[in-house]
């Protein structure tokens, strides 16, 4: 093989690997359940400045999967995050931020789409559960 055939080939490789990352908005945070029988809930921020709520209820038979999309933003040292309804008026903030499903109140309800917890928070809880927070930038 020649050079010039060797070197468009490099090129092809490392441009077809950069559009592989691009493709995939890079993670900021996630906070995901611990292991248990109720329900596997994940959410992840992106540094582009979106979010998805992977939620999947464990106690219905077949098991439910939802997943709920929305924007996010930085208020001081809060994140806000403003979710996208579907056409059922879906995901029911109520249900899945209910504060009497816990003692600690780490998430708060803003509006019917938007909620806001303290971005030092290591741990939020959605639908109860304890979601431990990974902070993906360190990594």
């Amino acid at each position: 093989m020649n050079t010039k055939n060797w070197k468009i080939q490099v090129a092809t490789y490392l441009l077809l690997g950069l559009l592989f990352t691009a493709c995939s908005a890079p993670k900021k945070a996630m906070y995901e359940t611990i292991p248990n029988d109720v329900a596997q809930i994940e959410l992840l921020i992106r540094k582009n400045q979106k979010f998805e709520l992977y939620f999947k209820d464990l106690s219905e038979r077949p098991e439910k999967r939802y997943k709920f999309k929305g924007s996010w933003s930085e208020r001081k040292d809060r994140i806000q995050l403003n979710f996208h309804l579907d056409k059922n008026g879906l995901p029911d903030i109520k249900a899945l931020f209910d504060p009497s499903l816990t003692e600690v109140k780490s998430v708060r309800i803003i509006d019917t789409k938007t909620v806001e917890f303290k971005k030092t928070d290591k741990m939020i809880y959605i639908w109860g559960l304890s979601c431990p927070k990974t902070d993906l930038e360190k990594k």
